[in-house]
């Protein structure tokens, strides 16, 4: 199972002590409790080739004013898998606006090629993003099926 969970082009942690590091990000509050916030091998591959980090995509949008959360996920288009980006927001937006501002924080092969601004993102129960939900939800605005 050599690779199992790792994008190509990604090499696997080492072993440290017959424990393998795995590819979850999470936070340890002050009393020890550890919250999982998600994995980083979510990495996807556009259809120019490029392996696109989501996480640093929805950074990237959580810079803009206005949006209160981001979710990136992969979307097939006629000409391949492109970003796709829903956004929470209480306010409008102007989605030429906020590829503006992508434009000038990432660069031009990790850009969301669909941004769609909604009032309230698809959740879990647990309060996480529904992934699932939000890509469908990106795929049926293109009249799409998710894959």
């Amino acid at each position: 199972m050599e690779g199992y969970g790792y994008p190509p082009r990604l090499e696997i942690p080492e072993a440290i002590e017959s424990w393998r590091p795995m590819a979850d990000r999470g936070s340890l509050s002050e009393d020890g409790n550890l919250t999982i916030a998600g994995r980083t091998d979510e990495a996807f591959k556009t259809r120019g080739g490029y392996l696109v980090d989501p996480e640093t995509i929805a950074a990237a949008l959580s810079g803009f004013p206005g949006i209160i959360d981001a979710v990136v996920v992969p979307v097939a288009t006629r000409a391949g898998v492109v970003p796709g980006a829903l956004v929470e927001s209480s306010v409008a937006l102007s989605v030429s606006e906020i590829q503006g501002h992508l434009e000038a924080v990432l660069p031009s092969w990790s850009r969301p090629g669909v941004v769609h601004v909604v009032a309230a993102l698809p959740r879990l129960a647990t309060g996480k993003i529904d992934r699932g939900r939000s890509s469908a939800i990106l795929h049926e605005l293109r009249g799409q099926s998710p894959p």
